[in-house]
């Protein structure tokens, strides 16, 4: 009994509650008293009503993001709504004030938690309101939810847009949000529980609810999403040329088309004038709600100097699957656009413009120009499914509905629920409501209860007591009541669960089980009669014209090739971009935003350290990891390179101070999968820095890169092969940026449990390396490696010491590494570097021998961490694979190199003839003058240039040998190793395509046909150092583009490069490589199985000579 009383009493003072019916509440603003209101017999709940939750947006604060709502003093009374949102009247003039920004919350219980309901109202983003006279709790409260109601800025107030910085936009979408931060402070003192939020609204309230799903700013402020009748996709809910829209207002009000005065002469303006002008557009041109209403959301440009709210094109982030990964219901109406009925009522001219225009038909948003052949097929496959192309009069008014219903809302929404499904780690559940009855309300005052089919807005009545449409009495017994009570029982449940269904027996739900949505399942819920789950909603028109134009579907991804340069030049002058601060275990980091295309920007963190700096008394030992740092840490800039020979002769370039990652992602807030990169250059040159590998393509994936440098050269690879210089600086390097990675990646949106490693050439070497030694393990979780592998012939340094006791000489040091190596570590830098030029003068045959400074095997007494101890041959063939592995190479590889070679040095050819042995690999052991030498080069000489001299004529045939003996045979050979001593899924590939992005091809001027080494790199990266001339959008290199960096992203997010069946990728399987090695994948123009080995003859004939005359192949 005590328990009781002190209970009793917490709770009145807590609501201060000295009238039992107008409760006090206290908020962060201040005290509001409710009232108690009445939800039918013995039926009551609190209403508080017209709480602020942002200042008044008047003066300066018009067209400026929300501010939080001043605290007010005393107790504000909450018995009734506050002003409404300016908005046209119904007789004309203006309703509503600009200070609108009010809540309403209702509840049964102030004590403990419920879910919470925010609704967003719908009205096309230019009328409507959150008050109760259409918004009525009285259905919902009985399901023990606390609702919120919400206004939002509507029309030009809301969301004008000069697209610059002087007027960003997206004004009501932002005070939509500042509401959630609102609800999410206050709303457990009226009995909610801010940790389940479940935002939902109808029309326009639904579009808006979509976006705020879409939108990173919104993130935690809600758990669950309802969408009805409308997402981001319809025609009408986004504007892609909001400056147009300005300058239109500016010529309507006779104001300049400068940004800066129009926006402030627009903030002088009377609202009266505004409104006025606003309600001048609502007489909008055919074809009518095909097109985007005037004032709605838009993409903002980066460089606001106010926090934006949406800066890509929603379709960008669904693609990329960057969006806030809740539960999700989407649904509509079975015949959403029956009040077009009026249209033909009010404007006789429909008929005759359509059938004047039939590129009317042609949806906006498939990008498709009218006029042309593409246009006239598509209205013309329109024309033939809904009404058999019959002219168009009142006789085919059903079938012109049910098409303006498709056309508006439901193939939207249907695109919208498949790409959730697709891409969001939370259930997504899609509707359709059907049922005509006594509480389609809307379609009844508009006297068209005749017509089939629910209409637009026919199901607010089943979840809202909206007094402003009551007609007659609707009794208990009427159906119409049991279909509310389970539409409201499925909305509720789904806002407590986050299922809408999630008892197996709920007589009201008839034991239904409505069922999520999979990438290869579409069940919906049809709420009708007698609601049921079924298979996707599909009518006959509809699955016969979308259907059959799926293929223009692509053009929601291209729609913005059709924007204007002025927009382009906007978004890409980012003279003041967002400055994140991210607390990263290391430190504070200040990133920047950065443009990766139209409406497309990430964060990228610059110049980040993971390793102390590799100098002095640390030069030629492992690395220290970084201290933390005080402070924020400017993360704009790249860090510097490594100390290495630059492209300008005679220079160096970068220093030793250079152990520095980057990191970009588009999302700061979840997880996603971790892309680490290790960039390639034979261990001598190149750095992680975005100038070589933007990260533009691959953030669009909804991963996060990161880019490193390690130590080259002599810095990064010297060894005496002793316990004073152990060796695998830069490779230690690539495993201390690997921990740092683990420990601090979180912090930037990654998750540290799925990192892959990839990289090219010298870097792919490495990357194998990784995948090999113990030291690795848990680190990362998938690898790459492109174009090379740990047994390519350079690959691999057997002799280190020969090349440190030759430096030591050379600077005056001997030979004795116990006393040389300190003495190393005093000299400047800058004098290691001409031993690096080996790439340019080091004897033939140059490329097929061992790089003089790389991986080696490490002594087993070195006194610091060891990576490497045995050759990588040994550690192969003891299973040291562990992780899914992607291998493949360049079908020319070779090119690359026969191009150098011509230009520094023309006697290449002639030396090779003159001494056919340096045909001969050196991981095969065969001496020089032996007989089997002599087989050997004969057999090669033979195969490839019919045993003619060589000379520039055989630039092609040269090239093959080169690509072979370079790389394709120890990479055929590296993955028919670990398909026999591994059970790890492998996946070999061949790329060859040859095009636009072939960047590196061109720049070396090979006009022989196939991909050179490097030749892929620009279909992953963006690489404007490389980019001679500028690629056309429609050219088919982009689509490759496109297909290796999906695939690239599907691997590190699943481990495995085609886990779906997927249109982009031609629905291609790529299969696990087999135990014998056999079978790739073509990256060409189109993707291609294979079963055998790549280039079979080739390789054959380097396998029966391995068999006949190497000894103890690869084991140098």
């Amino acid at each position: 009994m005590f328990k009781l009383v002190a209970i009793l009493s917490l709770v009145a003072l807590a609501v201060h509650a000295q009238d039992a019916s107008r409760p006090i509440i206290n908020t962060s603003g201040g005290q509001i008293q409710g009232i108690t209101s009445s939800c039918g017999l013995f039926c009551s709940y609190f209403a508080f009503n017209g709480i602020p939750y942002a200042q008044p947006p008047v003066g300066e604060l018009r067209f400026r993001n929300p501010r939080p709502a001043a605290p007010w003093t005393g107790v504000k009374d909450g018995s009734e709504h506050r002003s409404t949102c300016p908005s046209g009247g119904f007789l004309g003039g203006v309703s509503g004030s600009e200070d609108c920004l009010y809540l309403n919350v209702y509840t049964q219980n102030l004590i403990g938690q419920r879910p919470v309901m925010v609704w967003i109202h719908g009205g096309s983003f230019t009328g409507g309101s959150g008050n109760s006279w259409i918004y009525g709790p009285d259905n919902l409260m009985p399901e023990d939810v606390v609702v919120v109601t919400i206004n939002y800025r509507l029309g030009i107030l809301g969301f004008f847009s000069t697209d610059d910085v002087h007027a960003a936009g997206n004004w009501g979408m932002k005070d939509c949000v500042m509401a959630l931060q609102w609800v999410r402070q206050n709303i457990a003192a009226f009995g909610g529980d801010p940790n389940n939020v479940t935002i939902f609204g109808e029309s326009a309230g639904g579009v808006a609810v979509h976006y705020l799903v879409l939108s990173d700013k919104a993130s935690g402020l809600f758990h669950k999403a309802i969408a009805q009748s409308g997402t981001a996709l319809v025609p009408w809910g986004f504007q892609y040329r909001p400056r147009e829209l300005a300058y239109r207002l500016a010529d309507r009000l006779g104001y300049t088309h400068d940004s800066a005065q129009l926006v402030q002469s627009l903030r002088n303006t009377p609202i009266e004038r505004l409104i006025e002008v606003q309600e001048g557009w609502l007489d909008i041109e055919i074809p009518r709600g095909f097109k985007p209403f005037d004032f709605v959301p838009n993409a903002e440009p980066v460089n606001s100097p106010e926090e934006t709210f949406l800066t890509q094109l929603p379709i960008d982030i669904m693609n990329a699957g960057t969006f806030n990964h809740v539960p999700f219901i989407a649904g509509y109406m079975s015949m959403e656009s029956l009040f077009m009925v009026y249209e033909h009522t009010i404007d006789s001219t429909v008929w005759d413009a359509f059938t004047r225009n039939p590129d009317y038909f042609v949806p906006h948003f498939w990008n498709i120009p009218h006029g042309t052949a593409a246009a006239a097929a598509v209205s013309q496959g329109i024309r033939n499914a809904y009404w058999q192309d019959r002219p168009l009069s009142d006789s085919i008014m059903v079938e012109w509905l049910t098409f303006h219903t498709d056309q508006q809302f439901i193939y939207a929404i249907d695109k919208t629920i498949r790409l959730h499904a697709q891409r969001s780690s939370a259930p997504t559940y899609y509707y359709q409501f059907s049922f005509d009855g006594d509480l389609n309300l809307v379609k009844r005052v508009l006297l068209l209860s005749s017509w089939p089919g629910a209409m637009h807005a026919d199901d607010i009545p089943y979840l809202w007591s909206v007094t402003d449409l009551s007609i007659s009495p609707i009794l208990p017994t009427n159906h119409a009541r049991t279909v509310s009570n389970r539409f409201v029982r499925l909305f509720t449940n789904f806002a407590r669960f986050g299922n809408p269904t999630p008892n197996a027996v709920d007589t009201l739900l008839q034991s239904r089980q409505w069922l999520p949505v999979t990438a290869s399942s579409v069940p919906y819920m049809d709420i009708g009669t007698r609601s049921g789950d079924e298979r996707q909603p599909e009518r006959p028109a509809y699955g016969i014209y979308f259907r059959k134009m799926s293929a223009r579907q692509a053009a929601f991804v291209t729609f913005v090739s059709i924007l204007t340069l002025a927009s382009l030049g906007t978004v890409s002058a980012q003279n003041d971009p967002s400055r994140p601060i991210i607390d990263s275990p290391a430190g504070q980091l200040q990133g920047t935003t950065e443009s990766c295309g139209l409406f497309c920007s990430y964060y990228a963190f610059k110049g980040v350290p993971y390793a102390e700096p590799p100098v002095g008394s640390l030069r030629f030992r492992n690395p220290v990891p970084r201290a933390s740092w005080p402070g924020v840490r400017d993360a704009s800039s790249h860090g510097a390179e490594c100390l290495q020979l630059s492209i300008i002769p005679g220079q160096l370039r970068g220093s030793e101070d250079c152990l520095y990652l980057n990191i970009y992602t588009q999302q700061l807030i979840g997880t996603r999968p971790v892309m680490v990169w290790i960039h390639g250059g034979g261990y001598n040159a190149n750095s992680g820095n975005s100038d070589e590998f933007g990260p533009e393509k691959l953030v669009q994936e909804n991963v996060l890169l990161v880019t490193l440098n390690y130590r080259l050269g002599v810095l990064g690879f010297l060894s005496t092969g002793d316990r004073y210089a152990a060796g695998n600086w830069g490779l230690k390097d690539c495993l201390q940026a690997l921990r740092w990675i683990r420990a601090n990646i979180r912090a930037f949106g990654g998750d540290p449990d799925n990192v892959t490693i990839f990289g090219n050439s010298a870097g792919a070497a490495l990357v194998h390396l990784l995948t090999l030694v113990d030291a690795g393990q848990g680190l990362f979780h998938k690898a790459i490696a492109q174009s090379s592998t740990a047994l390519v012939p350079y690959a691999f340094q057997p002799r280190p010491r020969f090349y440190a006791d030759r430096i030591a000489s050379a600077l005056g040091f001997g030979t004795d590494s116990t006393t040389y190596v300190e003495q190393l570590r005093t000299v400047p830098a800058e004098q290691f570097v001409p031993f690096q030029q080996a790439g340019l003068t080091v004897p033939v045959p140059r490329f097929l021998r061992p790089s003089d400074f790389g991986p080696v095997v490490e002594p087993s007494d070195a006194p610091e961490e060891i990576l490497i101890r045995q050759r990588p041959i040994e550690l192969i063939r003891n299973g040291a694979h562990r992780v899914p592995l992607i291998v493949g190479y360049n079908d020319l590889e070779g090119a690359f190199f026969t191009a150098f070679e011509n230009a520094i040095d023309p006697t290449v050819k002639g030396q090779f003839n003159a001494n056919p042995h340096l045909l001969v690999p050196m991981f095969w052991n065969v001496g020089e003058g032996t007989a089997a030498s002599g087989q050997i080069s004969g057999a090669f000489r033979d195969h490839y240039w019919q045993s003619r001299p060589l000379d520039a004529s055989l630039d092609y045939e040269w090239t093959v040998y080169q690509s072979d003996h370079l790389f394709l045979f120890a990479i055929d050979q590296t993955v028919r190793f670990h398909a026999q001593s591994s059970t790890v899924p492998m996946y070999y590939y061949q790329f060859s395509y040859d095009g636009d992005l072939n960047l590196y091809k061109k720049l070396f001027g090979v006009q022989h046909p196939g991909a050179i080494h490097t030749d892929e790199l620009p279909y992953l990266f963006h690489i404007p150092s490389a980019m001679l001339v500028p690629v056309s959008p429609d050219s088919h290199a982009n689509t490759v583009s496109s297909r290796l960096v999906r695939m690239w992203t599907n691997f590190a997010r699943t481990g495995n490069p085609t886990p779906t069946q997927d249109p982009l990728l031609q629905n291609v399987q790529w299969p696990v490589m087999g135990a014998t090695g056999a079978g790739y994948l073509s990256i060409g123009h189109d993707l291609m199985l294979a079963q055998q080995t790549p280039n079979p003859t080739r390789m054959n004939l380097w396998y029966d000579l391995q068999r006949t005359y190497a000894n103890a192949p690869f084991e140098l």
